[in-house]
């Protein structure tokens, strides 16, 4: 988008005399001619630009309505002929001063948010006004809002406020937002008496009080501040939401006069008793998340009651809830509510919507519940409850995991025949096999899934990983390391590079899968094992890696082992865990009849790999006698303990894989067959038509696309003949392809951003960078751990991005070439975009959205602060939190199943403990400390990993690292101090306040007295190009270095003259010197005419003019001066006339206003 296309709106919009003109994102630096000839126009939208001047909108004299929202601008001007103007956006840009806006008489609306604002002023005459946004900027005090009696909603949020004030005459104001300031207390609001809604959130208030008179109160919000107490609500009789989360409340008190409230929210507080909410007739949401309730009680007289949230607390008796009949959704996870518990409570009628997963009753009769934030328990509670109570014992599923021939298949096949294998051949895949204790048992007794060691066969773990496992790590010291290796040629045939791992990565693998279950985290459901003994000796440090989760480590030899005295104690352990860890359900007639339809499927003579329609199957099965919903239950459950394969998730439902053996064997024999990975010419492909030839049923191949095992691809957008289908694992490697390789990733060396894990990446991570970004519409080339795609819809400019994932180092690369783009702002949030992204696959097994944001999605909902879907635009129940709760997250945390009621500290879980970022490749950034990190210090430590150990290195400027979170961080702030060095003493003494002020809060003060050895004129002009601020200490002695004033002076002067400079300059007078001097060397570095009367105008002060413009005279202690006319003149005086007391009361006033010019 550019210029062309703008002119075309702007043709079209004359040819049509169209009210109305969108040019929003077109990267324009500068207004159209032709724009300013739409006299007509009443709506205009020129957001999202690269604007920093306004020219030729003051033709626009009919425009109602004007967006210059993200835009570059420092500087409100150009406006004063829009009288018509309504609304007016001017938010993120870079202004600093409200002006140029008297004229607008007509404005209603004004948009000021996420500017560098430090003052409300210039907004006098704007008496129609009536919806301010001030939000996201640097003010400190509430002024210049006297004479705005029309406004009826005013934003403040996340500014510096200490105190409200300054609103006493806005008697009109009914919306009044003051989250994330500073305030410690509720005051001066009493003249306010139609406001209807108040903001307090993310505060320092300890006491509700000042409210009294704000009778027409509806809504408010007082979550996240330091309130002990409930007080001081009694006269607010018409309020009918109230928000006190994440306070300190102890007890449920003085609410009794609320006879209006709906909505009362209490999570994150410290309350032991429900008690207090008897006159509450009318309250219809009750939020008590997160605290430590034990009792339901004290609800009965609430019959208005429609959702009631009670999870994570200590809730042992939930009885009397029948008693709420109104009640729809009810939310009782995360307590200690057990069997005996379930079994007598009676669930009111009315009910559509439960959630009580993470209870003890789970654990007790093996009832899997999804956690998922749209989970309903409902049905299969109803169920559960409703079936005869007889158990029926599940078999145990066990995993077994290690690298390729690490002697798993070669354990598994001695713990089925007590013999060893004479010769085992690698597997491929997936193995599935049984073990049954009895003949005469009804199931077997375990049901082991081997998993084939290859990282290409990684793919279609997923599908058959379950948090419900016990485990066996098989670890053959030898290929104990990340690295890559040739296949064992004793075990197949024409090898292919494979990728070994750590134990450590293995047991990290394990922690990861078990993330949202703490309690399992702990479970004693491990076995390690250390094979070939006979050649390695015993590892004992192996068992430290699994912690408290190892339930055994034992030695074992697979091969030649003639006393086997040792594998027969490891199988003998392995089958009394067996029995005592098998899941139990209750049986009931139809579930009886299921699974013996289902153990037919694996032994019968016709065994199917292909999916059944489940309301078939029920309909032969029940005759319509048995609920699908109800069915559907019980295929769950058999699918949990590795019976059969079933998710809700695929095909709507519809289908069930009644053998998850078969289906293995199946997929591997067509579609992952050796030929594809070891002989086919396009390794990795395969062809629309190869596909079908395959004849797989369409649900197998939605499932397969849903795990992301395999990747629909079409390489032109346009050409819909050239369908294929990817399997991301099966792919060659980027080093086994180095012409191609070297050719694609030409000017993609040096990373943009990395990622390193020190122990631990997912498994099928590169599936989900490969199936996500492979559908972008341009071409892209794949790799087994490389993919160069890109990203170029719904943004200005286009971008080239590899990203490479090193399961050596465990680290991702992220490599970003902008093409045809000068717009920072978007070239940081496709940064930030391509971070979340990881973050996103990394945590899938987690996510609740489905599919990532699109760029555009991601940038209104974590940029623009915009709602993520309908109903938290409604103001329904968010299960991950508001935004005002976000802040410090990291910035993926809101796709999350996260509720509302997490602290900030359980927050941190969906944080990797083991990643570290880095912009170059020398520092890192440990990402937890980063998360963490205050946003008013400019630094942060860094680390050194070498062989992945963490080593201290040096402290580093944090700012680079915003990309990965969703806040500001502050820089590192540069001051130059420009001198003569015959002015050196006058240098030393502004250098000690200003080093000992700033440097202490990591800011740097430097001069040419600061020069190493080397060049010293390069070292000058690379410390003055990056100072935010240069100090000029004026003198004749500074006039008369040619160095000075032509290489520092002159290009400072006409760098600051630049669009879009933001690099700031002071003035010092050190001693007398001729202002001409000044004047004549400014207009030679071609600044304004009417900025240099500015600076002339400082010098020789008027006694009234106090004001400081850009360029900062100092000091300003005044010397009296007689005229010609006897009118009173004064002129600076020089740092050279003044005492040394004085001199220290002027240095001391300078860093005041250094801090103030750079923001500190």
């Amino acid at each position: 988008m550019s210029m062309e296309e703008a002119l075309r709106r702007i043709a079209e919009c004359k040819k049509n005399h169209t009210l109305e003109l969108n040019l929003s994102s077109l990267n324009l630096e500068e207004i159209p001619q032709e724009l300013t000839r739409l006299v007509w126009l009443k709506y205009l939208n020129l957001n999202g630009n690269q604007l920093s001047k306004l020219e030729g909108l003051n033709y626009l004299y009919l425009l109602k309505s004007l967006n210059l929202s993200e835009n570059q601008l420092t500087k409100i001007e150009g406006l004063e002929n829009l009288k018509s103007l309504e609304s007016l956006g001017l938010s993120e840009n870079q202004l600093t001063k409200i002006e140029g806006l008297d004229k607008l008489q007509s404005l209603t609306e004004l948009n000021l948010i996420g500017n560098q604002l430090t003052k409300i002023e210039g907004l006098e005459n704007l008496k129609s006004l009536t919806l301010l946004y001030l939000d996201n900027n640097q003010l400190t005090k509430i002024e210049g809002l006297e004479n705005l009696k029309s406004l009826t909603r005013l934003d403040l949020d996340n500014n510096q406020l200490t105190k409200i004030e300054g609103l006493d005459k806005l008697q009109s104001l009914t919306e009044l937002y003051l989250r994330g300031n500073q305030l410690t207390k509720i005051e001066n609001l009493d003249k306010l008496q139609s406001l209807t809604e108040l903001n307090l959130i993310g505060n320092q208030l300890t006491k509700i009080e000042g409210l009294e008179n704000l009778k027409s109160l509806t809504r408010l919000d007082l979550d996240n501040n330091q309130l002990t107490k409930i007080e001081g609500l009694d006269k607010l009789q018409s309020l009918t939401e109230l928000y006190l989360r994440g306070n300190q409340l102890t007890k449920i008190e003085n609410l009794d006069k609320l006879q209006s409230l709906t909505e009362l929210n209490l999570i994150g507080n410290q309350l032991t008793k429900i008690e207090g909410l008897e006159n509450l007739k009318s309250l219809t949401r009750l939020d008590l998340d997160n605290n430590q309730l034990t009792k339901i009680e004290g609800l009965d007289k609430l019959q208005s009651l429609t959702e009631l949230y009670l999870d994570n607390n200590q809730l042992t008796d939930i009885e009397n809830l029948d008693e709420l009949q109104s009640l729809t959704s009810l939310d009782l996870s995360e307590n200690k509510i057990n069997l005996d518990v379930l079994k007598i409570v009676v669930f009111p009628e009315n009910l559509i919507e439960l959630k009580i997963a993470n209870n003890p009753f789970c654990q007790e009769c093996g009832l899997v519940l999804d956690e998922y934030w749209d989970a309903n328990h409902l049905k299969i509670i109803k169920s559960f409850l409703a079936q005869e109570h007889r158990e029926l014992s599940l078999p145990c599923r066990i995993m077994l995991l290690g690298n390729h021939a690490a002697g798993k298949s070669s354990l598994l096949h001695y713990i089925k025949y007590q013999t060893l294998a004479q010769k085992s051949r690698s597997t491929h895949g997936l193995q599935v096999e049984s073990l049954t204790f009895s003949q005469s048992a009804t199931l077997p007794d375990a049901i082991f899934f081997d998993f084939g060691g290859q990282d290409y066969y990684h793919g279609i773990y997923r599908l058959f990983l379950r948090q419900q496992s016990s485990q066996i790590i098989v670890v053959n010291p030898s290929y104990n390391v990340n690295q890559l290796r040739l296949e064992n040629s004793e075990t197949v045939d024409n090898q292919q590079y494979t990728q070994d791992f750590s134990l450590d990565y293995w047991a990290a693998q394990l922690s990861y899968f078990h993330h949202a279950n703490d309690e399992q985290i702990m479970n004693k459901d491990t076995f390690l094992v250390q094979s070939y003994a006979n050649s390695h000796q015993q590892q004992w440090h192996y068992s430290h890696c699994l912690e408290s989760r190892l339930l055994r480590f034992d030695y074992l030899e697979l091969k030649n082992n003639p006393q086997l005295l040792n594998l027969q104690h490891f199988r003998e352990a392995l089958l009394l865990h067996i029995k005592s860890n098998k899941k139990t359900v209750f049986q009931t007639e139809k579930r009886s009849q299921l699974i013996k339809y289902v153990l037919a499927n694996w032994h019968g003579e016709k065994i199917s790999s292909k999916p059944i329609k489940v309301d078939t199957l029920n309909l032969k099965l029940n005759k319509k006698k048995y609920p699908l919903d109800w069915f559907k239950i019980d295929l769950s459950q058999l699918s949990a303990a590795g019976l059969i394969w079933y998710d809700e998730k695929i095909a709507n439902g519809d289908f069930v894989w009644l053998n998850p053996k078969a289906l293995v064997e199946d997929l591997h024999q067509r579609v992952f067959s050796p030929e594809c990975l070891r002989h086919a010419s396009h390794q990795g492909r395969l062809t629309a038509k190869e596909l079908e030839k395959l004849k797989l049923h369409q649900a197998t191949i939605e499932l397969l696309q849903f795990y992301r095992v395999i990747f629909k691809h079409q390489p032109n957008k346009f050409d819909d003949q050239k369908i294929e289908y990817i399997i991301p694992n099966y792919l060659p490697l980027s080093s086994q392809d180095n012409a191609l390789y070297s050719l694609s990733t030409f000017g993609l060396e040096q990373a943009t951003f990395r990622l390193r894990f020190l122990h631990f990446m997912p498994i099928g991570l590169i599936n989900h960078v490969v199936c996500f970004f492979g559908l972008q519409p341009d071409y892209k080339l794949f790799w087994r751990d490389l993919i160069v795609f890109t990203l170029s819809e719904e943004l200005q400019g286009r971008y080239r991005i590899m990203i490479k994932l090193d399961f050596n180092q465990l680290e991702i690369q992220v490599c970003i070439q902008p093409q045809n783009n000068k717009n920072k702002e978007e070239y940081q949030q496709v940064k930030k975009y391509l971070f979340y992204c990881l973050m996103r696959f990394y945590w899938d097994l987690y996510a609740n959205d489905g599919e990532p944001a699109t760029f555009t999605h991601f940038r209104a909902i974590l940029i623009n602060n915009e709602p993520e879907f309908e109903h938290e635009k409604e103001g329904k129940r968010a299960v991950w939190g508001n935004p005002e709760y976000c802040f410090g997250r990291p910035i993926w945390s809101r796709f999350y199943a996260i509720r509302p009621n997490r602290t900030e500290t359980e927050s941190l879980r969906f944080i990797p403990n083991d990643l570290y970022v880095s912009i170059g490749a020398e520092h890192w950034v440990y990402y937890h400390q980063l998360a963490q990190h205050p946003n008013n210090e400019p630094h942060i430590q860094s680390y050194r990993l070498e062989e992945s150990t963490p080593k201290l290195a040096k402290v580093i400027p944090v700012k680079p690292f915003e990309i990965f979170l969703n806040r500001e961080l502050r820089a590192v702030k540069k001051i130059f101090i420009s001198y003569s060095r015959k002015d050196v003493e006058y240098k030393d003494e502004l250098s000690l306040f200003l080093k000992t002020t700033l440097g202490s809060h990591g800011h740097e003060v430097w001069d040419c007295g600061l020069l190493e050895e080397g060049k010293w004129d390069e070292q000058i002009q690379t410390k003055l190009a990056e100072a935010d601020l240069v100090i000029f200490m004026l003198s004749i002695n500074f006039f008369a270095s040619n160095y000075i004033v032509n290489q520092e002076l002159l290009n400072t002067l006409a760098n600051i003259n630049q669009a879009n400079a933001k690099q700031k300059i002071m003035c010092i007078v050190v001693k007398t010197f001729p202002w001409d001097s000044f004047a004549r060397l400014a207009k030679q570095s071609h600044v304004d005419d009417d900025r240099i009367g500015e600076l002339a105008d400082i010098y020789h002060q008027k006694p009234q003019k106090e004001d400081i413009t850009q360029y900062q005279f100092l000091p300003y202690r005044r010397l009296p001066q007689s005229s010609i006319n006897d009118q009173k003149h004064e002129l600076i005086m020089p740092l050279a006339r003044m005492s040394a007391d004085e001199r220290d009361e002027v240095y001391s006033d300078i860093v005041a206003r250094v801090m103030k010019a750079l923001g500190i």
